[in-house]
């Protein structure tokens, strides 16, 4: 059976609500401001990625630092990883040697 994904704002807003915390005190103790906590709640920002990181911790991981990642993060990741993974892929490979032919055994052989 597959777990039940939900959207990382509705459960920051769940969490916020289930342990009595205003968006002042989330914010407060995230360094951000109340105006920040309420946009990431409302689904109208998403928050850096270093407080992505803190939010997991805040969360004490219920909400994933992952969980936030946009769909342009998403695209770039895996364009990094792929790049990534082909460049890996040819150092693996052995190198082919280029003989380079100087202008006096070229003019010999041509």
């Amino acid at each position: 059976m597959s777990e039940l994904i939900i959207e990382p704002r509705v459960e920051l807003g769940k969490f916020i609500v289930e342990n009595g915390l205003s968006y002042h005190e989330v914010g407060k103790l995230l360094r951000v401001s109340k105006t920040a906590v309420s946009y990431w709640v409302t689904g109208k920002r998403v928050p850096t990625p270093p407080v992505r990181l803190q939010l997991e911790a805040f969360t004490r991981g219920r909400i994933k630092a992952a969980d936030w990642e946009t769909g342009k993060e998403r695209t770039r990741r895996r364009l990094r990883e792929d790049f990534e993974a082909r460049a890996a892929a040819s150092r693996k490979r052995p190198r082919r040697t280029l003989v380079h032919r100087t202008g006096a055994a070229h003019a010999a052989t041509g």
